[in-house]
């Protein structure tokens, strides 16, 4: 199959064009590439996707846009992302990442060393080609040409058994490297990965030895007594609490310290914040700081590496305190005890086997609440609200031996109860689930989205038709000012190039329109395609890919009725 990423889709045809393979995604594919079975996916929502034939086995968000996928060894890949960040993931799991200030070009997997292992080749816009182990990212082997590069290869292009590393620049330049099949490139490799582990100890040792002389001197000012010493007191303590904001509608991290300190600047470090980093500092130093978190940073696996810079205001040297702040997947979302806002309208309905008391561990891991559950009998209702102000409510009724259990998620918010459905399946490992689900905003909005894509579609057949009019209309003006200008009429003439010049006009006018009728379609086809992965993420398994399948079929027979009954319970009445 031919594998073509377009407008939040994924299609595949046959060598005759025959589609034989349809499915959607969260947002434009920016590039694609194949491990094995497996479809790495990555798009420009930052997310990475794996999908073995229609079902996705493993979901990643990155962030910033997915600019370059390669395929390793076994379950390894490597990947590059719009903001010069580079990295290797095992399945899910990160294994190192490193960033740049310049655009990653192109990323390939060779094994330079013969080492059984392959490595990343990657090309820079400036210019820069650089080899890193698979493992740990170490830099192995750099070079560096007069401009960017634009691509790289691997292929046997010398005919000679074995293949080779392919670079070409925007300048045309292009350059070969072989592997390292002799003992002396190996040991040239070698020394040279000697080398420069070398210069990183220099200048760690470096490091190391500013940060001795700094203990010194503030040793020394402790010694003298000194008013401006650097070295903070051995029972300060540094607190992190994530509290929300109702009035600013957001969650706030609040860091305070103890015995007389100030927080100079704060740095926090994590895959969910865009760029990998954020600093906060106040206009004037204080024992408190209070940082905004976003939404976008909550996830299944949010983990915020903070690292503050503590002294007193007029010391020189500071101390550095670190801790570790866990984002909790839902945790922007409010406990109340009692519900005190209007009940959403539309939800999603699952079965579950588990008990009340597996039920409220998984709500302390994914919402970060501690809810004692021993009055509860058989039934447990909770009331949420957002930062926003969006209501949440929990319905779980406890099953028997006989009959499962149900969990009811009331929300307005479609991808909201996805999310839930997914953390709730991957908790317990249910590997089935399906679902009715009841969102009469969303599904309003679908359907005037549908009846949008009709009218755009109709409306470019009748666009076309025009235009092929109109075209046969200026080839027939084209031939008869011709044969004027051959009989020197030319009053005859200046009368056809005139007419020709008012339908060049109405030309370009019919173009416009056919241009925003295509951006326009383009806009709602996103929107439609968005809906069906919605709708498919309240599943788990083979009712999550019934549900795209049956989706497809219904919108090739321009039957909209079959897509709300699909939403509804997942499949065609």
């Amino acid at each position: 199959l031919a594998i073509v990423g377009g407008n939040c889709s994924l299609q595949g045809f046959d060598y005759q064009g025959n589609e034989m393979f349809w499915t959607v995604t969260s947002d434009n594919v920016t590039v694609l590439a194949f491990k094995g079975n497996q479809l790495i996916v990555g798009s420009e929502d930052s997310q990475i996707r794996l999908y073995e034939g229609e079902d996705v086995v493993t979901e990643i968000k990155e962030t910033d846009v997915i600019s370059q996928l390669a395929p390793l060894k076994g379950e390894y890949f490597a990947y590059g992302l719009a903001n010069g960040t580079i990295g290797v993931y095992q399945g899910r799991t990160r294994v190192w990442n490193a960033r740049a200030k310049y655009d990653v070009r192109d990323i390939a997997a060779f094994d330079l060393d013969e080492d059984g292992e392959p490595e990343i080749i990657t090309g820079w816009d400036n210019g820069r080609l650089e080899v890193r182990k698979m493992i740990d990212g170490n830099l192995i082997f750099k070079d560096r040409y007069s401009s960017a590069v634009s691509g790289v290869c691997i292929s046997d292009y010398r005919l000679q058994g074995s293949p080779e590393i392919i670079c070409c620049t925007s300048d045309g330049e292009i350059r070969g490297y072989c592997s390292a099949a002799s003992e002396e490139a190996k040991e040239e490799i070698a020394e040279k990965v000697d080398t420069l582990k070398l210069e990183a100890l220099k200048s760690k040792k470096m490091a190391l030895e500013l940060e001795r002389k700094g203990y010194e001197r503030n040793l020394e000012s402790i010694k003298k007594k000194a008013n401006n010493a650097g070295l903070v007191p051995q029972d300060t303590e540094f607190n992190i609490e994530l509290k929300p904001n109702n009035h600013a509608k957001s969650m706030e991290l609040k860091l305070s310290v103890t015995q007389g300190c100030v927080i100079k600047i704060v740095i926090i470090q994590s895959a969910v914040i865009p760029n990998g980093t954020f600093c906060a500092k106040s206009d004037v130093p204080k024992p408190q700081l209070t940082i905004p978190i976003d939404k976008e940073w909550f996830g299944p696996k949010s983990d915020l590496q903070v690292k503050a810079v503590v002294g007193h205001m007029s010391s020189i040297q500071d101390h550095v305190f670190e801790r570790d702040c866990k984002l909790f997947e839902f945790g922007y979302f409010i406990y109340q005890k009692e519900m005190d806002f209007q009940a959403p309208q539309g939800g999603v309905t699952i079965a579950m086997r588990e008990r009340i008391k597996s039920f409220v561990t998984w709500l302390t891991n994914a919402f970060g609440i501690v809810y004692e559950c021993q009055q509860a009998v058989g039934k447990l209702q909770l009331y949420f609200q957002d930062v926003d102000g969006e209501p949440l409510v929990l319905n779980f009724i406890e099953g028997d031996n006989d009959t499962k259990g149900q969990l009811h998620v009331l929300t307005e918010d479609m991808v909201l109860a996805g999310k839930i459905v997914q953390s709730i399946a991957e908790a317990f490992n249910m590997r089935e689930v399906s679902a009715i689900a009841n969102f009469p905003k969303e599904m309003k909005e679908f359907k005037e989205t549908l009846e949008i894509v009709e009218q755009c579609d109709n409306a470019r057949v009748k666009l076309q038709a025009d235009i092929a009019d109109s075209t046969n209309l200026v080839k027939n003006l084209c031939i008869k000012a011709e044969d004027a200008r051959l009989l020197n009429n030319m009053p005859t003439m200046r009368l056809i190039y005139s007419q020709l010049y008012e339908l060049n006009k109405e030309l370009i006018g019919e173009y416009k329109k056919r241009a925003n009728n295509h951006a326009n379609l383009l806009k709602n086809l996103k929107v439609m395609n968005g809906m069906i992965q919605k709708a498919a993420n309240l599943r788990v398994g083979k009712y999550k890919t019934q549900v795209v399948a049956e989706c497809r079929k219904a919108i090739r027979s321009n039957n909209i009725h079959a897509l709300v009954d699909i939403f509804r319970v997942g499949h065609a009445s």
